[in-house]
């Protein structure tokens, strides 16, 4: 147990206890009658800083820390065995093409060697081709924030699925949005945020669909998730592989569907909507250069 205040009044103790109740920690109230006080202690280590602000509040201090609940249990799920070779490889592929400046190795990963079609893939039988895009990245900050975000999402995809159905996940977003990126902008692309946007829209969407599953995406990172991907289709932060984006998100809504256990007609209908709109809708405007058309005329 881990001790995170101590109070003589025992009311008080049992208000804290009771008011972290509904975000899952389990809080132990122990009287020490020689000291005359009652003790607070969580079961789990990492809950200690959310019982910490709350008992703090409670004593009518400012709060110390502001780590969303449903964050703080995200982010203490073991790392994942494919989690972790992911990242692994998308490091070790990263140091190769970008510090080493191995171009043999950038080659390997792209999907093709040609903006006009997928040869290599189909005819010459390079099926790796369809998923090793998403280990390359550009940039330092491309891949921090990509591997970040697999690290917490893709762990708890690992961790409530296991490993096989992640890999099939993984194969699936990946290589969709891999093929749909080609067509888009030819074989120069690469990046774990086709995949990433699949786990963010699984893991948006399938707790309003099942509410027994355990792990939710907090407001402000769905909003963010949004934002960012807005941001990315404006074309203010340079070139981006928007097509892989929407389409892993639209993926993700989709698994989560299948996913859930049973869904009301109304409901099937607004996430597939949604799913469509994100995917074949941000493939559509990408690939018709909707937006240099616009620009043009105006």
């Amino acid at each position: 147990m881990y001790k995170f205040g101590e109070l003589k009044d025992e009311r008080i103790a049992q208000e804290i206890k009771k008011g972290l109740e509904p975000q899952n920690i389990e809080v132990i109230v122990s009287n020490d009658n020689h000291a005359e006080v009652y003790e607070l202690f969580v079961t789990e280590k990492y809950h200690l800083p959310i019982a910490f602000d709350f008992y703090r509040v409670k004593l009518g201090f400012p709060p110390e820390h502001e780590v969303d609940p449903k964050w703080a249990k995200m982010s203490k799920v073991p790392l994942g065995i494919a989690t972790k070779i992911f990242i692994i490889v998308s490091v070790v592929v990263f140091f190769l093409t970008n510090i080493m400046k191995n171009y043999d190795v950038l080659l390997f990963f792209y999907i093709s060697d040609s903006n006009e079609h997928l040869d290599l893939i189909f005819s010459s039988g390079q099926w790796w081709r369809l998923i090793t895009p998403s280990f390359l990245h550009f940039g330092f900050l491309h891949i921090v924030f990509n591997l970040m975000w697999l690290k917490t999402l893709g762990s708890i995809f690992e961790e409530v699925y296991k490993t096989k159905k992640f890999l099939i996940f993984f194969l699936v977003s990946a290589a969709l949005s891999n093929i749909l990126q080609f067509y888009v902008t030819g074989f120069k692309f690469g990046g774990m945020s086709g995949f990433v946007y699949a786990l963010l829209g699984f893991i948006w969407v399938y707790p309003k669909l099942d509410k027994d599953f355990e792990y939710s995406l907090p407001k402000n990172d769905a909003m963010l998730m949004i934002f960012w991907f807005f941001l990315c289709f404006s074309g203010l932060i340079g070139n981006i592989a928007n097509t892989a984006h929407g389409v892993g998100l639209g993926v993700g809504i989709l698994w989560a569907l299948f996913q859930a256990k049973a869904t009301s007609y109304t409901t099937l209908i607004k996430w597939s909507s949604m799913a469509i709109f994100f995917s074949l809708g941000t493939f559509l405007i990408e690939y018709f250069q909707v937006f240099r058309m616009l620009k043009n005329i105006l």
